[in-house]
């Protein structure tokens, strides 16, 4: 963050260029023929974006930054256009709107938002999220090859002279103060699990059976564990404390009515599009992280040599290849598992990668692979049903889509390792994959030990 003169003072000339641009606009003195949407840059000194947001008074916040570290890192506040759709989501209408706004002389000008792992109605604290929101941000602090930007999104044919005046007065506004060490969670008074210990182990019993059965071949049910704190705890400050704790992760925060927010640090990417390639992926198959070196290796092991965690992980990537291949010209599929390790746990990984046909669309795409077996099941509407039946909360969008669109590119994952931040309560979600040899005991350990990155930031203080 800034901490001194000089760049405070650069970052008071990066916001009178932007308003200059923005005046110009206001006035009618921009050339004709203007894109349907503008994006305003200028270069500051660089920050931490999150600490960045934390200093910003918004009641929409958000925070995006890809698995690869060369990615854009971005953090914004207020909206120059939103999608939301409630309960039922079209594809093809919220994507070709997105389209009508993204051109190529703004490669960086992107929507953010999500999609819920299912459609139909929410609870209450998800109304925010819908099916589906996506938005341009207003205003975006961008970190792109170790340079920082400043950013304004500006739609003119949305904007009147006295709005685009209310935009100038927003961009003075924004505060570049550096605000110091970010506060901790704060007290935590109480935890519940949905579904509790008994009901999981009684519900796992019933849906191993069915497997075993014929009935499915495999679904994947989530556990919600519930922490209600003293005082509403920061969500930004929590997902910079999960960043510090992993990495080769999709990193996001979506906060839209000041008061709810949808955070996480997922490793698994539903699919990545820069042009015509397509780059996908399936993690499916699990064991904890050893206390050396040495244990770490046996857990890897064990893993490779799993004959149940391999059919989970075959059911993902077969579902995958049937789904793309008639979207590609050719489709490269890694048949031979690997193995990704992060700091809470060891998975099996293959990678998928394809050059798709030109006709082919981020809504195609989405409907083609959303859910996959890795969060959903096999066969998926019997999976599905499963869920509904067994879990005593809406997922909302853990487990759907995060990620951002651009012009030519699109960068998605799925929204796992995730939790919800509403008033004072914090609601955590994992899941498992159950498959036939699956121990419902064990599933339930997997399940706590997905969340062991969160539970150590949110336990900090009341060790």
């Amino acid at each position: 963050m800034i901490d001194n003169k000089e760049d405070r003072l650069a970052a008071d000339e990066a916001k009178t260029l932007i308003s200059q641009q923005l005046r110009k606009i206001a006035n009618g003195n921009s050339p004709g023929n203007l894109p349907p949407a503008l994006q305003f840059k200028a270069k500051i000194p660089y920050r931490d974006p999150l600490k960045w947001l934390h200093s910003q008074v918004d009641i929409t916040r958000f925070y995006f930054h890809g698995r690869d570290s060369q990615d854009i890192e971005t953090a914004g506040i207020g909206a120059a256009d939103v999608i939301y759709a409630p309960e039922m989501l079209d594809y093809s209408s919220t994507f070709a709107h997105m389209r009508k706004y993204l051109a190529p002389e703004f490669p960086d000008l992107k929507y953010y938002g999500g999609i819920s792992f299912a459609p139909g109605p929410v609870d209450a604290a998800w109304k925010p999220f819908g099916a589906c929101r996506f938005f341009m941000p207003r205003f975006q602090l961008l970190v792109k090859e170790n340079h920082a930007f400043l950013v304004c999104n500006v739609i003119p044919n949305h904007e009147s002279p006295e709005s685009m005046e209310k935009i100038i007065s927003q961009l003075e506004q924004l505060n570049f103060t550096d605000p110091g060490e970010l506060p901790g969670p704060g007290k935590l008074t109480s935890r519940t699990d949905f579904p509790n210990h008994d009901q999981w182990l009684k519900t796992l019993t019933r849906v191993i059976a069915e497997i075993k059965n014929g009935q499915y071949k495999k679904t994947v049910l989530a556990r919600k564990v519930e922490l209600l704190f003293e005082k509403p705890p920061d969500p930004v400050s929590i997902l910079s404390s999960l960043k510090q704790m992993s990495s080769r992760r999709y990193d996001f925060l979506f906060q839209f009515d000041g008061k709810t927010a949808f955070l996480g640090s997922s490793p698994e990417q539903l699919y990545r599009r820069n042009g015509r390639t397509i780059e996908s992926e399936a993690i499916a198959g699990t064991r904890p992280r050893g206390k050396n070196e040495e244990e770490d290796a046996g857990l890897a092991e064990e893993l490779m040599n799993s004959n149940k965690d391999r059919r989970e992980h075959d059911f993902v990537i077969d579902a995958i290849e049937q789904e793309l291949r008639p979207l590609c010209v050719s489709l490269d599929v890694d048949r031979q598992k690997s193995l990704l390790t992060l700091k809470e746990g060891i998975h099996l990984i293959s990678h998928v990668k394809g050059a798709l046909k030109p006709a082919v669309t981020d809504e195609m795409l989405i409907g083609a692979l959303h859910p996959t077996p890795a969060v959903g099941g096999c066969p998926l509407e019997k999976a599905l049903a499963v869920i509904r039946e067994s879990e005593p909360f809406k997922r909302g969008w853990y487990a759907g889509v995060i990620g951002a669109v651009g012009h030519e590119s699109a960068d998605f994952a799925v929204g796992l390792r995730s939790a919800l931040v509403y008033k004072n309560r914090l609601s955590l979600f994992s899941g498992v994959g159950i498959v036939e040899g699956s121990i419902p005991e064990e599933e339930w350990k997997e399940v706590d030990d997905k969340t062991i990155n969160f539970m150590r930031i949110l336990n900090n203080e009341n060790n």
